[in-house]
């Protein structure tokens, strides 16, 4: 098994043990909303897509959301890709540019440029070891 068959086999321990995890305390189209984001990590899913499986309109999706995580799907989908990147930074020597495609980002320029908005550092920094200075949302 090489590195890079051993990092993605890492990855998606980490990715069943977080799954695992989902709260069972939020309503069941929630969690059905939640497992099919997560099931779709590294790719797109939309609003659209999201609400027609989870039987519902966007605006009754966006309120489930914001009642039950504080955030909108987006928001949502956005902090599981950057903690889906984390891991990545933290557990592999995977190239920045392959992080970002597998976390469903275009490429390896807007990754950064969104991952230094969300923390306050660059993904490379963040590999490095150096802690954001600052909280960041969704904590």
């Amino acid at each position: 098994m090489d590195d890079v068959e051993l990092n993605m086999a890492v990855f998606h321990l980490l990715y069943r043990i977080q799954k695992q995890s989902v709260k069972k305390q939020y309503s069941p189209q929630l969690q059905h909303a939640v497992e099919l984001i997560h099931a779709s990590a590294g790719m797109r899913i939309s609003r659209e897509k999201l609400a027609e499986e989870c039987n519902m309109s966007i605006s009754s999706l966006n309120r489930m959301f914001s009642r039950e995580l504080q955030c909108s799907p987006g928001q949502y989908v956005l902090k599981k890709r950057f903690e889906a990147a984390k891991r990545y930074l933290i557990a592999s020597r995977l190239p920045i540019k392959q992080i970002a495609l597998e976390c469903g980002f275009v490429n390896a320029k807007h990754f950064s440029a969104e991952f230094h908005r969300y923390y306050g550092i660059s993904p490379r920094e963040f590999r490095s070891g150096i802690l954001p200075e600052k909280e960041t949302p969704f904590s």
